[in-house]
């Protein structure tokens, strides 16, 4: 790979590092002092696996409609539905250390793509686990 790509990829915008300092539940350590991220060959794997999924759902495209599920500040975890004609997907994420949840009226189908810890779905509460994403057919 490119050594200037590879440099690019590990650097943390002020943006982020903005996200780092304010939130305490966030998993820091994958951060150094230097404030580059420490890339490694796993996370190419997943880059690619999310890349494979976006391309086979059209609900996750870019001319997917997008409607927050569970979208407040300073919590987690994050919740949307993408949606086209022929799907829609949930997704959810959780960067904090712990398992957080949220209400959900609609029951969760097939995982199309975790991260993770499983995300379980129980009388209308989504639970997810710590550092965990995931997709799901609706």
């Amino acid at each position: 790979m490119d050594e200037q790509l590879m440099k690019k990829m590990q650097m943390i915008t002020s943006e982020e590092q903005a996200y780092l300092d304010e939130e305490p539940h966030v998993k820091k350590e994958i951060y150094t002092k230097k404030n580059e991220f420490e890339v490694d060959s796993q996370l190419f794997l997943r880059e690619g696996k999310l890349i494979t999924v976006r391309q086979s759902h059209q609900a996750l495209q870019s001319k997917g409609e997008i409607q927050f599920v569970h979208a407040k500040e300073k919590t987690y975890p994050f919740a949307y539905m993408r949606s086209s004609n022929e799907e829609k997907i949930l997704v959810v994420i959780n960067p904090s250390n712990r398992e957080e949840s949220f209400a959900f009226d609609k029951k969760l189908g097939k995982a199309v793509y975790t991260l993770g810890g499983k995300v379980e779905f129980t009388d209308g509460i989504v639970k997810v686990p710590g550092c965990t994403v995931g997709f799901f057919e609706l």
